[in-house]
This record gives C-alpha cells, sequence and structure tokens, in this order.
C-alpha cells in the first residue's frame, strides 16, 4: 500500500469516526451533584481503546481536555462503567461535555448548566426575563416560602408560595413589563430580596 494511501486510510479513521462513537457506549449522563458536574458512562462489551478523554467547551464548539483515564478501556466481554468528577465546573453557564476515545472517535456531545447561588445565596434567572422566571436559593432551605413581587410603588402585584430552595414562576400573565422588586421570605426566618425586570 502507498503511503499516501496509508495517511488517507488514518485521516478517514481517526477523524471521521466521530460519527459512529456514540454507539460504542450504551449511556452518557451527566449531572449536577452539589459543587461539582458527574459525568457517568458505560462503554459496550466488546469495545476497547487505549486511552480516554474527557473535554469540556463553553460554546460547544472548542473542547479542552479536564480528565484522562489511561490504559486500555472497554471489557471483551462485558459492559464497562465508568464516573468523572468535574471539580472545577463552569458556574451558573452551559457548559458542553464528551468522550474522546481516540481511534474509536468521539462521543456525541451533552450539556448542562451548572447553578449555584454562591455567597449571595439566591440566583435568578434569566433576568431580565419574559415568560418564565428561575429561582435557586441556598440547598440549606427546604422549608416553605411565601414570594412576593411588588412595582415601584410599593404595591404587591403577585404572589406565590411553596417548598423547597427551586421556585418557578411564571409571569406571562401576571406582569407587564418594567421593574420589580422580589422578595422571598421563608418560615424558619430565612429571606432574600432582589430586582427583577420584566420584558
Amino acid at each position: 500500500m502507498k503511503l499516501s494511501s496509508i495517511w488517507t486510510f488514518c485521516l478517514l479513521l481517526c477523524f471521521s469516526s466521530g460519527a459512529f462513537a456514540q454507539n460504542l457506549l450504551d449511556d452518557f449522563k451527566i449531572a449536577q451533584v452539589d459543587k461539582e458536574i458527574r459525568l457517568d458512562f458505560t462503554i459496550k462489551a466488546g469495545i476497547s481503546c487505549v486511552d480516554l478523554e474527557i473535554e469540556r467547551s463553553d460554546d460547544g464548539v472548542l473542547f479542552d481536555v479536564i480528565g484522562f483515564i489511561p490504559g486500555i478501556c472497554g471489557e471483551p466481554t462485558e459492559a464497562s462503567s465508568y464516573s468523572f468528577f468535574d471539580k472545577s465546573p463552569l458556574i451558573n453557564q452551559t457548559a458542553y461535555y464528551r468522550l474522546f476515545l481516540r481511534t474509536n472517535g468521539y462521543s456525541s456531545i451533552v450539556n448542562i448548566m451548572f447553578l449555584d447561588p454562591g455567597e449571595s445565596g439566591i440566583l435568578i434567572y434569566p433576568n431580565p426575563f419574559q415568560y418564565n422566571l428561575n429561582i435557586l436559593t441556598d440547598s440549606k432551605n427546604i422549608g416553605n416560602y411565601s414570594l412576593s413581587i411588588y412595582d415601584n410603588s410599593g404595591r404587591i402585584v403577585s404572589q406565590l408560595s411553596g417548598k423547597g430552595n427551586k421556585i418557578a414562576f411564571n409571569s406571562e400573565i401576571n406582569l407587564s413589563p418594567g421593574t420589580y422588586r422580589l422578595l422571598i421570605m421563608y418560615d424558619k426566618g430565612k429571606s432574600y430580596s432582589a430586582v427583577i425586570i420584566k420584558n
């Protein structure tokens, strides 16, 4: 075989293999676990690769290697499961992950938005918003809450009550475009206040 033919074969195998790499995986799951992102994936039986890289991107286009599993991945007779923790995730933005299985190519891309209310104890997104408003408070807030929204004159224009630290608020009917003050009070005395903008 000519050298040019060998290179052509290698290019087709090494760089076009991403189209079928996903078929090598039984599953590829991703989740936020406390302050980390956990990736769980299983390589099908009979599939092997030399080393495996975990890659991350903030735009789904340009990826950086953030993890490495050395040696032979996969087993001849049974599926092999792996877990990887991203201990320094991208905070409050969407992150994209994929696996590079060397000559077997790339996995499909999965994405997740890591949510962290930070020192303020509250995260509101998106803000400004148009229809749905999502609110995340400190994970210690597992009790009942009351949510009130005030207009610029101090009048209550909308109220909501529930339980837990995750709140989904639909303002399509209740609010007109403008700036509002949001107040959340928990039955254990914890409270949060923030400005929200309805487009």
